[in-house]
């Protein structure tokens, strides 16, 4: 396409979105019914989302991203724009046609392939197709090229005075919603991050993210094997059985904080056996020590502890002085969300709490560092949809306390794997076999053995009589409750029978030896 062309349907584009605001009441025009920026009701954000949509995907794409800055915008508009439906048109078949090209055919991975969509959305459509030995694969398509793309992201700065937010802020906005469409649109950078993360996580846990089709990935062509049994019309969508949404959150902090790689947008969907399939598009690497902070500010934030979570908030952003650091301690102690914007019944879910959190960083004049703003980001492409379906639960919260409970049950079965059991072993036959020499060492000093003993003169002479006795008894009796305590703790776990009799063989080889060395000492 030329480029005047191009400059014809731009300014088409840009005329159709500015007589649609003006119809609606949300920029000066001949029907003005109501501003925006008092944001007095749902009104016009509702109308805001029907022209976003109405204007095409990329539009409608920039919709869906506005409602997971609930930063710049109050809850109630989040929401608004959170109900536009990521549906698109399907491709032209002979477009498919070339997108498959080299993956379908003689040589390619595909045997077969469903023309019709399994699923179609705003940025990609995917379809069902089995690879030469009968596995099941996921093909997903970019809908939009890179140029199509570009051609539309100069007509977004006609929302900045809609939005009501200052042009500085807006800029910073448009920045980052550029740098997430490349990465929607980039499948290529996609493949290579999810392949990644399969090998972090290797199905273990509430996720399972599946295995790239080697050699199958181009810029617009992504294929998967799908690891669950479900029939092409669960693709796009899972019903609203309850306990889900807690399920899913929990799947997303389990790669974002376990595996540290934060899925700042992902398609997810259950499996028969309750785990959860993770398809990321847009992805964050977090540092062991970030996620550390992130960690203690969640879970702060979710034991209602605002001057903790405060102390671990500070270290997420940029321009933290002195002032602005005990301002924001200030705002966030005097949080209220039923007053101050609920989302829920009674306005007491973590997520609401979260939200205000992240508004308070921005109104206070903070700067969230890149990793803080791909966390909010993320978690309220969550709550943004399930945060309506179920009003009088917290799924956010209750994923959180999953987390630890799980974090804290690897950690024990970490400590009770055989090898650590072994290495433990070996630690304490040391100890028993050292015990005897301490046990002496000590006696000879009660005994005033050595010209610098500390103890020289406080402990009368009879007790060195007994030093052999008392030494042997004394030794015996620690090992015997030693192998006391071994034996409770061994028949508690759930262990093979090897490592138990292995365990207490140790265990009373170390008590023989001791015997043996306290009773031949002279």
């Amino acid at each position: 396409m030329s480029s005047s062309a191009t400059a014809r349907n731009s300014a088409e584009r840009r005329g159709r979105l500015s007589r649609r605001l003006a119809e609606a009441g949300l920029i000066p025009g001949p029907r003005r019914l109501a501003s925006f920026d008092d944001r007095s009701g749902v009104l016009g954000t509702d109308r805001l989302g029907e022209i976003l949509a109405e204007l095409g995907a990329p539009f409608a794409a920039f919709g869906l991203y506005l409602a997971r800055r609930c930063d710049l915008l109050p809850g109630p508009v989040c929401f608004a724009l959170a109900s536009i439906c990521d549906r698109g048109e399907a491709l032209p078949a002979t477009t498919v046609e070339e997108l498959l090209a080299g993956a379908l055919g003689a040589g390619g991975p595909l045997a077969s392939f469903v023309a019709e969509p399994a699923r179609v959305g705003l940025l990609y459509q995917e379809h069902w197709a089995t690879a030469r030995d009968g596995q099941p694969l996921l093909v997903r398509l970019a809908r939009h090229g890179e140029p199509d793309l570009e051609a539309t992201l100069h007509d977004l700065d006609a929302l900045a005075p809609v939005l009501g937010i200052d042009r500085g802020r807006f800029s910073a906005l448009f920045a980052d919603y550029r740098r997430a469409l490349d990465c929607w649109s980039d499948l290529r950078g996609q493949a290579e991050r999810l392949e990644r993360l399969h090998h972090e996580l290797m199905d273990e846990g509430p996720v399972v993210v599946p295995r790239l089709v080697a050699g199958s990935a181009t810029r617009r062509r992504m294929v998967v094997e799908w690891p669950g049994r479900c029939e092409p019309a669960a693709i796009g969508g899972a019903p609203a059985e309850r306990g889900l949404e807690r399920r899913v959150a929990s799947a997303w902090l389990e790669v974002a904080l376990v595996a540290g790689r934060l899925p700042v947008e992902a398609a997810m969907w259950p499996l028969e056996d309750g785990r959860i399939v993770m398809l990321p598009g847009e992805m964050a690497a977090l540092k062991p020590e970030v996620r550390t902070t992130l960690w203690n500010y969640l879970r702060a934030s979710a034991e209602e502890r605002p001057d903790r979570a405060a102390e671990w908030l500070l270290p997420a952003v940029e321009e933290a002085d002195a002032g602005r650091a005990t301002e924001l301690e200030r705002r966030l102690r005097q949080i209220v969300p039923f007053r101050d914007g609920r989302w829920s019944r009674d306005g007491s879910t973590l997520a609401e709490h979260l939200a205000l959190h992240w508004r308070c960083v921005t109104e206070v004049g903070l700067k969230p560092r890149p990793y803080l703003l791909a966390f909010y980001r993320g978690l309220f492409s969550l709550v943004g949809r399930e945060g309506q379906r179920s009003p009088q639960e917290d799924p956010l919260r209750e994923a959180v306390v999953d987390l630890r409970w799980r974090a804290g049950w690897r950690g024990w079965r970490r400590r009770a794997a055989p090898e650590a059991l072994r290495r433990s072993a070996e630690s304490n036959l040391l100890g028993l076999l050292e015990l005897p020499d301490n046990l002496d060492r000590l006696l000879d000093l009660a005994d005033g053995v050595g010209a610098d003993s500390p103890l020289d003169g406080l402990i009368a002479p009879p007790l060195a009589g007994r030093r052999g006795r008392w030494s042997t008894q004394l030794a015996l009796g620690l090992a015997l409750v030693a192998v006391c305590l071994a034996a409770v703790r061994l028949s508690a776990l759930d262990l093979p029978r090897s490592i138990v009799e292995i365990s207490s063989a140790l265990v009373f080889i170390g008590l023989a030896l001791l015997w043996l060395r306290t009773t031949t000492r002279r």
